[in-house]
């Protein structure tokens, strides 16, 4: 692959040098070694959509490229990955650093086939996760490797696929190699790099269009070869996922026709596009059309495009609206999150990388781009950023809706280069001159300081809590839906005990979810927390209806139990209204809660209340601690 590339791109000799730019160095460096590091500390299935991706890559290793080729229950699909998926658990918590200790020799069908069902909502072009297949299907079949083993080499082709087209992108791009050197290693970036996802390659692909794009921008003349080019990105843009396809303007609006060999060279490139556009995009969604996910039972691309065309002001609004309220979610979300925002990235995370970024865009030891280079990029990521939201508006929104429905900040990755290349350099920005060991070292602290969240997130109880202020509350529901059930009301004639145990010590709240507060305004909920080992009573408190919330927590506070880790305690719930008319607690849609039994009037459910203890732990301990010597 690289010789071929080599062989097209000679007249820009940028492949032909055989040094390392220090850009280039800092890339290949900082994705091995964090992109590793995040592929073991990350739990199974704690990407965002891996485990549907992983299925996927599971059936292409098999040699089935169309997801409907091969029915769910003949793919063999092993056990394992059903039963260690981070995102099967019934709760968000810490796996513990005796994960591989526990799982690593376990092999493929230890724990049988999975024999359940499995949609398979992954449904890009193959080409997406094939490095992923391939290296799933060769380490199993070649090696017989382990389950664990073979699903981090799956990762880590994901990776080096990652790297590849990363690392070209900042060979070839003429001016801020820098600043998408940072873009590509920003922690976001390689946390999706580094689990199993379609976004891996996509990234990259839209890294390297861009950057190829500029490169042949800087060129006089525009040669066959140079057209040659341009239709492999076109070739590799149209396998990506559909948010970057805009991409495909950037070279019509960088390139002049005068700029090229000839006017029907120019004419064959968009031909050429445009026939790769039908093969790629067209001809694969034919063969395997991509039904969507319904935010609810109004979604509708035809009538909402009616609905658009009908009330483009109302459309506008909506757009406009988006971009204002959840502008700054999504650009958390492009700096770095947790796979569905399970635990809190370190503040300081932010902090360092958008250090990072303002030197970049300082930095001005390139050939600075043009005023039309500039406007040309500002322009297509504005076009990306619209096409982005449009297309969920259409596939994922409720038709006539007031907001935009499955916008996350990551998909805006490989196109947040557009936007700060444009602003590179720019004589508003002169008159200072950040080194690259700056830049560099503000990047790899804000991705140290991200996979530091990341390990204490996934394999520390309560680990937020060593970076954070505040109380640490358990258990962390998943799927969080409190008013889907309720208790019977709490009456007189009805008490609720429920069992649990705290994976942490310095217990000193404990809080239950209250759907109603009941019509009755003389009644009262009497709540005792004891400790069953050793039958001490923590707490034994009455609170009336009328300061109970409606649809919100209510909490009780007592001094810190620092021996409460991993002991029994029960909270016992007892109402003083007549039947029928006390509060409704929230109830578990299922068995959530594996540590304890909720009872009801002495008979144990399946289900359980939903509730929290709180810790004083970490950051939060130590700060009560100073403030109680202070007083």
């Amino acid at each position: 692959m690289t010789k071929v590339l080599q062989k097209v791109f000679q007249s820009t000799k940028a492949l032909n040098r055989s040094d390392l730019s220090g850009a280039e160095i800092f890339v290949l460096a900082s994705l091995l070694f964090f992109g590793s590091l995040m592929i073991v500390m990350t739990p199974l299935g704690a990407g965002y959509d891996e485990e549907q991706h992983f299925y996927r890559v599971w059936q292409m290793s098999n040699l089935k490229m169309v997801p409907e080729e091969q029915p769910w229950r003949q793919s063999k699909f092993p056990n394992i990955y059903i039963e260690l998926s981070y995102r099967r658990q019934p709760l968000v918590g810490s796996v513990g650093f005796d994960y591989w200790e526990k799982y690593g020799n376990l092999k493929l069908y230890d724990w049988d086939y999975y024999y359940g069902s499995i949609n398979p909502r992954s449904r890009y072009a193959p080409p997406l996760l094939l490095p992923q297949a391939l290296a799933l299907r060769y380490g199993i079949g070649r090696f017989d490797l382990p389950a664990l083993p073979a699903y981090y080499l799956t990762r880590f082709a994901g990776l080096l696929s990652y790297l590849f087209l990363t690392w070209l992108a900042v060979r070839l791009i003429p001016f801020g190699k820098w600043l998408l050197a940072v873009l590509i290693v920003a922690p976001m970036a390689v946390y999706q790099a580094s689990t199993i996802s379609a976004d891996t390659i996509t990234n990259g692909i839209g890294f390297l269009f861009i950057a190829g794009t500029l490169r042949l921008a800087a060129q006089t003349n525009i040669k066959v070869k140079d057209a040659g080019w341009l239709l492999i990105l076109f070739a590799l843009l149209f396998i990506a996922k559909p948010n970057i396809y805009p991409l495909a303007v950037l070279p019509f609006l960088l390139i002049p026709p005068s700029r090229f060999f000839s006017k029907v060279m120019y004419s064959l490139l968009i031909f050429g596009a445009i026939i790769l556009f039908g093969v790629e995009v067209v001809g694969w969604n034919r063969i395997s059309p991509n039904p969507g996910l319904e935010a609810s039972g109004n979604v509708n691309a035809t009538e909402q495009v009616q609905y658009i065309i009908s009330h483009p002001i109302a459309f506008a609004g909506v757009i406009f609206r988006d971009i204002f309220t959840l502008g700054p979610v999504y650009l958390t979300q492009w700096m770095g999150v947790y796979g569905y925002d399970y635990g809190s990235v370190p503040s300081l995370t932010y902090v360092f990388f958008v250090v990072t970024i303002v030197l970049a865009l300082w930095r001005r030891d390139d050939p600075q781009p043009s005023r039309r280079t500039r406007v040309s990029l500002f322009l297509v990521f504005l076009l990306c950023y619209f096409f982005t939201l449009l297309s969920l508006y259409l596939t994922f929104t409720a038709v006539a809706e007031t907001f935009v429905y499955g916008v996350q900040g990551r998909y805006f990755i490989p196109i947040m280069p557009l936007l700060l290349l444009s602003i590179h350099g720019l004589p508003f920005l002169s008159g200072f001159q950040p080194g690259k060991f700056a830049i560099g070292l503000f990047s790899l602290v804000a991705v140290l300081v991200y996979s530091g969240g990341l390990i204490l997130t996934y394999h520390v109880d309560c680990g937020a809590s060593y970076y954070k202020l505040g109380i640490c509350y358990q258990p962390f529901y998943k799927n969080f839906s409190p008013l889907l059930r309720s208790s019977p009301p709490i009456s007189s004639d009805l008490s609720l005990i429920q069992e649990f145990v705290p994976v942490c010590s310095g217990l000193t709240d404990v809080r239950i979810r209250v759907n109603d507060p009941g019509n009755d305004l003389q009644g009262a909920l009497e709540l005792t927390l004891v400790d069953v080992e050793s039958g001490s009573t923590l707490i034994q408190t009455t609170v009336r209806s009328t300061e109970l919330p409606v649809d919100n927590w209510y909490s009780i506070r007592f001094p810190p139990d620092w021996e409460s880790q991993g002991r029994r305690f029960t909270l016992t719930i007892k109402g003083t209204s007549p039947k029928g008319a006390g509060p409704l607690l929230a109830y578990s849609v299922r068995p959530e809660y594996p540590f304890g039994t909720l009872f009801e009037n002495g008979m144990p459910l399946e289900d359980d209340v939903i509730f929290q203890y709180g810790c004083l732990v970490g950051l939060e301990k130590a700060w009560q601690t100073i403030l109680n010597k202070t007083e």
